[in-house]
């Protein structure tokens, strides 16, 4: 199964007819930018780290339509696909559905004989990274403070968060080959909100309070923080580490506050996995 903008280049198109993708280029490729330097006055050059380029993807493929009438208005629409910004691309294979954000470099529509359109659809995926299927989930802030030692004594006691046990955190999958980040968004009322990532100890705070009514979108990986989605807050937050990349195999993420009100909620948007 593939679809580009919502628009199914397998099986059947909006007008009935019948998509036959011939061909993906891309898709499952890797090039890694390089910048070697050489070896003053010896052979070879000194290793360097690589970048991931982003994607170059090509999908040629055929529909067949019952009438010329059809092929006609669906070429026409397949030339507006795509616009002038990020669109989404969706392969699916035997094994998973994977998504990218790609620009439309080029898309062709020829009629080879009346009623078949042959189609040429190039892109390019400025984020290398191909994403599974997206998953959502929210927490407030667990009460942690427990009773500790009361006297005269009771039982049992209350020490808090039990062993093992991480309050205000949300599990964030990651079956797949590499880290990548997710977003949050933190509704209030709140003061001072600390997101953390357990695992590595990775953590933000924005130093602001959020007013009942008011949230914050957090996007981790172009480490930008906005208030209500228009306000940038950068002079606001603090960080330690990868702003709470998600590494391969999963990982939890917790909210803590100087003070909140019960429904202040962190919620976070992640993927089931993410590929390199």
């Amino acid at each position: 199964m593939v679809s580009f903008d919502g628009w199914p280049l397998t099986g059947t198109s909006p007008a009935g007819g019948r998509n036959r993708t011939l061909s993906i280029d891309g898709w499952l490729a890797k090039t890694l930018r390089r910048s070697r330097q050489p070896r003053a006055g010896q052979d070879g050059n000194w290793a360097s780290t690589g970048r991931v380029e982003g994607k170059t993807i090509t999908i040629k493929g055929t529909t067949v339509y019952a009438s010329a009438t059809d092929a006609a208005i669906e070429r026409r629409q397949m030339l507006a696909l795509g616009g002038r910004g990020l669109t989404e691309l969706m392969i699916e294979d035997a094994a998973l559905t994977l998504t990218a954000q790609v620009e439309l470099d080029a898309v062709d529509a020829r009629v080879v004989r009346d009623t078949m359109v042959e189609f040429t659809i190039t892109v390019h995926a400025p984020d290398p990274v191909l994403y599974g299927p997206p998953v959502t989930a929210s927490t407030g802030l667990a009460d942690i403070a427990g009773t500790g030692r009361v006297w005269p004594r009771v039982w049992p006691r209350d020490w808090g968060v039990p062993a093992g046990v991480t309050p205000g955190s949300i599990a964030v999958p990651n079956a797949g080959t590499t880290a990548y980040w997710p977003t949050g968004r933190i509704d209030g009322p709140i003061i001072n909100p600390v997101v953390t990532l357990n695992e590595t100890g990775d953590w933000i705070r924005i130093n602001r309070t959020v007013d009942a009514g008011q949230w914050l979108d957090i996007d981790f990986g172009s480490r930008r923080v906005m208030l209500n989605g228009t306000v940038p807050l950068t002079y606001a937050v603090t960080f330690s580490g990868q702003w709470l990349a998600v590494p391969v195999g999963g990982a939890s993420i917790s909210i803590a506050a100087d003070d909140a009100d019960p429904a202040a909620l962190l919620t976070i948007s992640a993927f089931e996995g993410a590929y390199e």
